[in-house]
């Protein structure tokens, strides 16, 4: 790869100033340098160069820019990042949507809908906005992370500036079928993402919304990579307490190979705490896929990993532990949302 032009960059106080033309390839790793975010490019996209500037921009803010420039580059799909941050760029036309870069954060709204009802409750109509937070590769915000989130809109209000925001005592319309009650963009199981769907009062979607304003408040806790050997009595200290495997059954057999079952117990340091806020909701077959955990919702401390089919039992299996809770806000507000036809 040939860099025509490097000018300037630096990252400082969580900013990126770029300004350089490169392939998207140089690009990518002058960002994941100065960042720590990591990236997985496909074949498909050319590595012709392209003309990159930015100053004092976010995280998100100078990944967009890049695909921006290149105009056949994105990674805002139904599946966004993983358990291990990697963002994946694919071969596709760069597609805007309305976005705030809200600090290390990317709150996009994915689209907007109205409903009309009419049934033997009566007629109702209403609109809702779609809002997706993507978190950097740095701070998990997804459920399977353990993270949780807490959405408020402030204010929502028409081209004519009328408030669109439901009275608290407006209830949501019963439906025998809700339809749409969930984004389609970056929200796939696993992805690094949240997502809220805000009801409002119904509005003329071309004209969209003067402003909508709102926050997301995010706990979040930092992952802690803890391997543990799938063999009954091995125990592993750990941030969260002591993780003990109690029993180990083979399970199934196929043509792909065996699935096992372990039953595993955490022994916390500090009781009552559930287990949701301990480890994430997730487990890796050794250097393998990752798969979902269904945790306990009460205080129990025993659970259960399924592992497989594999044509055998890895050596190690990694867990995730959460450490350092903490609440972030993420606050937000679009001005003239609406969305282009064609």
């Amino acid at each position: 790869m040939i860099v025509l032009a490097a000018l300037f960059f630096a990252l400082q106080d969580g900013t990126v100033t770029l300004e350089k033309t490169a392939p998207i390839g140089t690009l990518l790793r002058d960002l994941q340098q100065a960042t720590g975010g990591r990236f997985q490019i496909a074949p498909s996209i050319t590595d012709t160069p392209v003309a990159l500037k930015v100053r004092n921009a976010s995280f998100f803010e100078t990944l967009d820019a890049i695909c921006r420039a290149h105009g056949n580059a994105t990674y805002a799909d139904t599946a966004f990042a993983g358990p291990d941050g990697t963002i994946s760029l694919r071969s596709a036309t760069w597609v805007e949507y309305p976005v705030v870069y809200s600090g290390p954060f990317r709150v996009t709204v994915s689209e907007m809908g109205r409903f009309t009802q009419t049934s033997s409750l009566g007629s109702r109509a209403w609109t809702r906005v779609y809002v997706v937070v993507f978190g950097p590769p740095w701070i998990q915000v997804s459920s399977q992370s353990g993270a949780k989130a807490e959405f408020t809109a402030l204010e929502a209000r028409t081209a004519d500036g009328d408030g669109v925001l439901p009275n608290p005592e407006e209830l949501d319309p019963i439906q025998r079928i809700d339809v749409m009650n969930y984004s389609t963009l970056g929200t796939k199981t696993g992805s690094n993402s949240v997502y809220k769907v805000f009801q409002l009062r119904p509005f003329d979607l071309d004209r969209g919304l003067s402003v909508f304003r709102g926050k997301a408040v995010l706990t979040v806790a930092d992952p802690v990579d803890t391997a543990v050997a799938p063999k009954e009595g091995t125990q592993v200290q750990t941030e969260a307490g002591t993780l003990v495997v109690d029993k180990v059954t083979e399970h199934l057999k196929s043509d792909k190979g065996s699935t096992w079952r372990l039953q595993l117990t955490m022994q916390p340091k500090q009781p009552g705490r559930a287990l949701r806020t301990l480890l994430e909701n997730r487990v890796q077959e050794g250097e393998g896929k990752w798969q979902d955990l269904e945790l306990p919702r009460d205080n129990g401390m025993t659970f259960e990993a399924v592992i497989g089919p594999l044509p055998k039992l890895p050596d190690r299996l990694v867990f995730r532990v959460r450490k350092g809770d903490r609440k972030v806000e993420v606050p937000f507000e679009f001005k003239n949302l609406t969305f282009k036809k064609g």
